[in-house]
């Protein structure tokens, strides 16, 4: 709406201007059955049956077309949306070593996990919809690296089925166009969690090798995603740190 504006007037000129009755736009299917109906051609025959075959057409096709669903499958995922950012919000927030006390760091890594958990659950829900968004993807693979490091970390039970998850999201993320014109400087972001997927796999030369790919494109990127503190205080690369190959791309990318 535009606030002061005649809206019946703008309406009724859109519908002049693109040649279209005001009552087709409010009832397509009716006004086609009218059509049909109204339609007699008892000296073109041929022409009759050309006009009465196209408008089935169109009525087959409106009725393909479920517009509440459409609206409702949108919002639907517009609601996991924020509750993905939710709880990306908290999950960037979370600081246990340097906040907890031991007492406490037992609940908060399960209330982690429990939060992930969820994550995962919605941005997999968020896929459904949209199975080639590169935000979901990249943040699911993010998600599965997390829970096995977690995991691994605190001795629990780690499947190494979400390592398989988190590199099928990376390849997933390779067939998007967002991946082939490298919008929001993806590539680097990939290539980053590829060398954290590495890490984790204790595969030290290929993390190494994908972590200076990751680097040299974020270099190149009209703007640097990643920050010397990101790579230095990445849980992921904890078996990296005191490699010397690791120092060295520190010290050459920052």
């Amino acid at each position: 709406m535009i606030y002061g504006s005649d809206a019946d007037s703008i309406f009724l000129q859109i519908t002049k201007d693109i040649e279209c009755p005001l009552s087709f736009i409010e009832d397509p299917s009716e006004r086609l059955q009218l059509y049909l109906d109204e339609i007699k051609f008892n000296t073109h025959q041929q022409l009759g049956n050309f006009y009465q075959e196209f408008i089935h057409d169109c009525k087959n096709h409106l009725e393909r077309i479920n517009h509440s669903q459409k609206l409702e499958q949108h919002q639907k995922y517009i609601d996991l949306v924020y509750k993905i950012l939710k709880i990306l919000d908290l999950e960037g927030s979370y600081n246990f070593k340097e906040r907890a006390k031991p007492s406490q760091y037992k609940h908060l890594i399960q209330e982690r996990l429990k939060n992930l958990f969820t994550l995962k659950k919605h941005l997999l829900e968020a896929l459904e919809s949209k199975p080639n968004n590169f935000w979901a993807l990249l943040n699911l693979s993010h998600t599965c690296l997390t829970i096995y490091r977690i995991q691994k970390e605190n001795n629990l039970l780690s499947e190494p089925s979400f390592l398989q998850e988190a590199e099928n999201a990376l390849n997933k993320l390779k067939t998007t166009d967002e991946y082939r014109n490298n919008t929001n400087n993806i590539i680097s972001r990939i290539l980053y969690n590829q060398a954290c997927l590495e890490a984790l796999k204790d595969n030290v030369d290929s993390s190494l090798n994908l972590l200076e790919a990751s680097l040299k494109q974020n270099q190149k990127d009209t703007e640097s995603y990643f920050t010397l503190r990101d790579v230095e205080t990445d849980f992921d690369f904890k078996n990296l740190l005191m490699h010397p190959k690791f120092k060295e791309l520190c010290n050459q990318y920052f």
